[in-house]
């Protein structure tokens, strides 16, 4: 009789990356503002977890703080990672293409958060 592996057990986690820093450079201070969008596939098996992160969309710019809108000078400084549903992640994925520029001000409705302050 032939015995059977059980079948790895398979998840997919979606994930809102949001990070924002301001410098200084030349006596001018400047905004730079980087986003994305991943999905982590975790296969977890009786002897190892393996992840596969898979970068969808991503964005960086950089902007003279005197002419970057209000709501990004307001945010603050650091990296958030939002753990989002999946109908989230596609609603983005869709606004990424239509207006990138949108989801550097956006804080998903989300699951979860992480946070890590520059410097």
């Amino acid at each position: 009789m032939s015995q059977q592996k059980p079948l790895p057990i398979q998840s997919v986690s979606y994930f809102f990356t949001r990070a924002k820093d301001t410098h200084q450079e030349g006596g001018r201070a400047f905004i730079t503002l980087f986003v994305r969008l991943t999905k982590e596939h975790t296969k977890y098996t009786s002897t190892e977890i393996q992840r596969e992160t898979e970068s969808a969309w991503a964005d960086i710019q950089e902007v003279p703080k005197e002419q970057a809108a209000h709501q990004i000078t307001m945010l603050p400084d650091g990296l958030y990672t939002y753990v989002i549903a999946e109908e989230m992640y596609h609603e983005l994925l869709r606004l990424s293409a239509a207006c990138p520029e949108a989801l550097c001000q956006l804080t998903p409705i989300h699951r979860n958060r992480k946070f890590k302050r520059f410097g």
